[in-house]
């Protein structure tokens, strides 16, 4: 009995093992209504990327009604997890640790212009809004959900989404 024990405990921990390396290879897929005039938008998770020798999650935001893809970029450790979001209309960084979730002005290693040109773009009384959406820690799958549905009004010109 004491066998067929630690065989069913073996063959447990490696469906375990190769579970969870399947589900990393398959990425995370998120879908929802933004509720605005972008409509419905589809996440989905790219394989990861090194930049400036960190290594990055890499998400995908298609807007059924939008013109490109957002790039978001998952850079984590253990205190904060920190959302770049790059687009032709504006690239900002969504800050996620204990005290909160919310947008920021982009900083770091995927700043790809100076903050004056961001500043053209940015709707300032709304990235005040949305300094903190929400109190807390949140999972990537519901940050990125936040996201998708709060960015849009952060672009003062949509039609470059």
């Amino acid at each position: 009995m004491k066998k067929l024990d630690l065989y069913s405990v073996f063959t447990l921990f490696v469906m375990m093992v190769f579970g969870f390396q399947a589900n990393a290879e398959s990425g995370l897929t998120l879908s929802g209504s933004s509720s605005t005039p972008l409509g419905n938008y589809q996440i989905r998770e790219l394989p990861s990327e090194t930049i400036k020798g960190e290594m990055m999650r890499k998400f995908e935001l298609k807007y059924e009604n939008g013109k490109e893809s957002v790039m978001i970029y998952l850079q984590a450790d253990e205190r904060s997890r920190e959302y770049s979001v790059l687009s032709n209309g504006l690239d900002i960084q969504y800050l996620c640790n204990k005290k909160g979730f919310g947008a920021r002005p982009l900083t770091g290693k995927l700043l790809r212009h100076k903050p004056e040109v961001d500043s053209v773009f940015v709707n300032d009384d709304e990235l005040a809004r949305q300094f903190r959406l929400c109190n807390g820690d949140l999972p990537v799958d519901q940050a990125l959900g936040y996201i998708a549905c709060f960015y849009p009004a952060l672009v003062k010109h949509q039609n470059l989404i």
